[in-house]
């Protein structure tokens, strides 16, 4: 039960980290404050491994990680790092935002921030940076924020119908106790399709290799 059940949480909380941030101050304010983000590129002299995300083809560092599969191929790609050194909570989150079909970055944005203030999930976020910049010829909105599971919240989303069956809460502690995750979250658009690159770590060293992967995906991005 314990493991359905903290698997069901994590994917919840991958695919949902965003919008189920607890956000104090409101959208207007947030993307008024212009946070500015410079990302280098970076010297891409390492082995790389080829993947694809439905007409989407990227490249990222074969030596850090693998590919894990996901239940939806087509809308979805896992990276999970290979450095047994590493949380097994670091890893790269790939997905297609089939929701949303608005007009620009910003305005995505703009419906994601909104989104915060709803407890329908299991975790609490808290946003340090938001920027609309460019990279590789490319309009990106850069996000880092920190995520953590709360007991309020996953009781909320139980009750809120976010899980089915029966649930007891004693074995959801292990769950509740997980450290704080750190995130960085990378959207951009393509056609009339919102993509979302998302990276987790817990420290600077994990953050060094996530961000590493990150550049080299956004570096290496064709469109079939």
């Amino acid at each position: 039960m314990i493991k359905k059940l903290i698997i069901s949480l994590y994917l919840i909380f991958l695919i949902f980290t965003l919008t189920s941030c607890t956000q104090k101050e409101d959208d207007v304010t947030l993307l008024e404050k212009k946070d500015t983000i410079t990302l280098e590129p970076i010297d891409i002299d390492f082995e790389l491994t080829n993947a694809t995300l439905d007409e989407l083809y990227f490249e990222f560092p074969t030596n850090d990680w693998e590919l894990v599969e996901t239940k939806d191929k087509n809308n979805e790609l896992l990276l999970k790092s290979k450095n047994i050194n590493l949380d097994i909570g670091t890893n790269i989150y790939l997905s297609i935002i089939d929701y949303y079909k608005g007009s620009n970055l910003k305005d995505y944005i703009k419906m994601q921030l909104k989104e915060m203030n709803k407890k329908e999930f299991p975790l609490e976020c808290k946003i340090h940076l938001l920027d609309i910049t460019n990279f590789n010829n490319m309009e990106i909105g850069y996000l880092e924020y920190s995520s953590k599971f709360t007991k309020e919240r996953v009781e909320n989303a139980v009750k809120n119908g976010i899980f089915t069956g029966k649930v007891d809460f004693k074995e959801i502690e292990t769950l509740i106790n997980f450290p704080e995750a750190k995130k960085i979250q990378i959207i951009f658009k393509h056609n009339d399709d919102f993509f979302s690159i998302q990276g987790t770590y817990k420290n600077e060293e994990e953050e060094e290799i996530v961000l590493k992967a990150l550049k080299t995906i956004l570096q290496t991005i064709k469109f079939s």
